[in-house]
């Protein structure tokens, strides 16, 4: 079934880390030819869409290798996530872990709408499992949100 090779794939294509890249490639390609798609990212939802998709997976389907895959995601979310006052994730992350640019319009910065996202994952990871740490981060998180808000116009 073809929902079953997306599913095994996901689970390939996840970084060592426990995050996923922006673009998946054979390992190979990576190696041979490194961009900064290869890194850890949660722009475009690139980690974030898989640890959801991977819990409802393991919802419909009882295969444990999708809840550990997701739980792995939400254990880099909250390794990756920026110190207070800055309790945020970054679009890209460079191989040493920290905030990394991207393309040229992309600097290395923390994101509101990337971050809405990764919480919204660790969220769904917290409903699924009913632990609360993966709740944890929202509180520092709020607050950044709060104290980054610009004036109308």
């Amino acid at each position: 079934m073809l929902f079953r090779s997306a599913l095994e794939l996901l689970l390939e294509a996840q970084s060592d880390d426990g995050s996923w890249p922006l673009t998946w490639r054979p390992r190979w390609a990576s190696w041979l030819a490194p961009t900064f798609e290869d890194l850890p990212s949660t722009n475009d939802a690139a980690t974030a869409a898989p640890i959801e998709t991977l819990v409802a997976a393991w919802q419909a389907l009882g295969d444990p290798r999708f809840l550990e895959a997701a739980r792995r995601g939400g254990e880099w979310l909250i390794a990756a996530r920026g110190a207070p006052p800055q309790a945020v994730w970054a679009q890209q992350y460079d191989a040493t872990g920290r905030p990394g640019p991207a393309r040229a319009f992309e600097p290395a910065g923390y994101a509101a709408w990337e971050s809405r996202e990764m919480l919204d994952a660790l969220l769904v990871l917290a409903a699924a499992t009913g632990e609360r740490k993966w709740c944890e981060p929202v509180a520092g998180a709020v607050a950044w949100f709060l104290g980054s808000r610009i004036a109308p116009g």
